[in-house]
């Protein structure tokens, strides 16, 4: 019997090491807490001081923005003088230009004597003198543009768009850069530095055109592809298109562009549309031997007041550097050329030797395409001389600004 009992032998040692123990990690754990309490506490106090400070910092230049207000930029003053401008002649709409092209000015002197703005020198609290004016154009039958000019000396003068284009630093006469070609100043080259802002789009600067209107084609062609035309075309006997631009649907459909515009093509801001002037489109037919280059043969036959149109086959030839580019269908055209791309796209100008193809950029080089057949389109628009420089430098990443 005594075999079968078990005996539990208790050691009293190891009792105590082990209540010793789990004393211990008590205490460790509440002094862990208590540091991280500590912590936590801390960083409260040094939030609440940075924000508290950054309360202040903010209170005390408000303050100091009303007591001591700052000297405007010369851009915000020239605005203040076109909303007087606007002001003035909405009160007096029959002192506006009534033709086309035509302008008007009034000085910022007679806008503040009249109450529509302050004098300039309230403007400007150091000692710049300025002085001013607002011309208005009337570039369309319903557009007036509205461009206050500041002159201050050595410190600041209103920069037209198209001046700083052509400045003399920018002109070459070898190599990649603007070219004065026929009283135009035209890009020429695998160019990096004609982009420009439009509401949101990359455009690229073509030329400069003898009447300082600055010309824009759209950088990316637009998502849709559509006929050039596709009308019924006698000679043919079927929808083939014909190739007259001025009763086509590729002109219709860039009216429509222009009017609406939507996501896939463009939209362009009524402010854009102010700055805009309308032009003759060259829609005279071109061989494919030809080897003008200078839109003698496109301008042969011109489409008065337009505002939005295509690039010319002689425009796309001119962009090329390469001397081998003589004909219409060259394809070194091609070569050191930046509006070449990988996309085709329609050309404003049609074949000379029937009525139903019109040339087309596909993959860089110039082709011969039915009508009928779609494409994508590069649309091109005309700044007006007076449209002002704003900023950038013309790259991709940093284009020309202008207002």
């Amino acid at each position: 019997m005594k075999d079968d009992l078990k005996t539990e032998v208790v050691n009293p040692k190891i009792d105590e090491e082990k209540n010793n123990s789990s004393n211990s990690n008590n205490s460790n754990k509440r002094l862990g807490d208590i540091f991280r309490k500590l912590l936590q506490n801390k960083m409260m106090k040094y939030m609440a001081m940075l924000v508290g400070l950054l309360v202040i910092f903010l209170l005390v230049m408000f303050i100091v923005s009303v007591l001591f207000p700052g000297k405007p930029s010369y851009a915000k003053v020239e605005a203040t003088m076109e909303n007087a401008a606007r002001a003035y002649f909405h009160d007096r709409s029959d002192k506006l230009p009534q033709e086309e092209l035509s302008s008007v000015s009034i000085s910022a002197e007679r806008l503040a004597e009249l109450k529509y703005m302050k004098t300039l020198d309230k403007y400007f609290k150091d000692d710049t003198e300025c002085s001013g004016n607002v011309t208005v154009t009337k570039n369309s039958a319903d557009t007036y543009n509205y461009v206050g000019y500041l002159d201050c000396g050595k410190d600041y003068v209103t920069k037209e768009f198209y001046k700083e284009i052509i400045a003399s630093k920018n002109i070459v006469n070898n190599g990649y850069g603007i070219y004065n070609i026929n009283n135009e100043f035209v890009y020429k080259g695998e160019i990096k530095n004609n982009y420009v802002m439009v509401d949101k789009l990359l455009f690229r600067i073509v030329k400069v055109n003898s009447n300082n209107e600055v010309v824009l084609i759209l950088n990316e062609p637009t998502t849709v592809r559509e006929v050039w035309d596709d009308r019924f075309n006698k000679s043919q006997d079927w929808e083939s298109g014909i190739n007259d631009y001025a009763v086509s649907r590729a002109r219709d459909y860039l009216k429509n562009m222009y009017n609406v515009g939507d996501d896939e093509t463009i939209k362009l801001s009524a402010n854009t549309k102010e700055k805009l002037v309308k032009f003759n489109a060259c829609i005279g037919k071109r061989k494919e031997d030809e080897t003008a280059k200078d839109n003698s043969v496109e301008c042969s036959r011109m489409l008065s007041n337009q505002i939005i149109s295509l690039l010319t086959a002689a425009d796309y030839m001119n962009a090329s550097a390469d001397v081998n580019c003589r004909k219409t269908l060259d394809k070194s055209c091609k070569n050191y050329n930046y509006l070449a791309d990988d996309e085709n796209w329609w050309l404003l100008t049609a074949d000379a030797k029937n009525d139903f193809e019109v040339y087309q950029v596909d993959n860089g080089i110039i082709d011969i395409f039915k009508a009928s057949q779609t494409a994508k389109f590069k649309p091109i628009i005309h700044l007006g001389p007076t449209t002002k420089y704003d900023s950038g430098k013309g790259t991709e990443k940093d284009p020309y600004v202008f207002r």
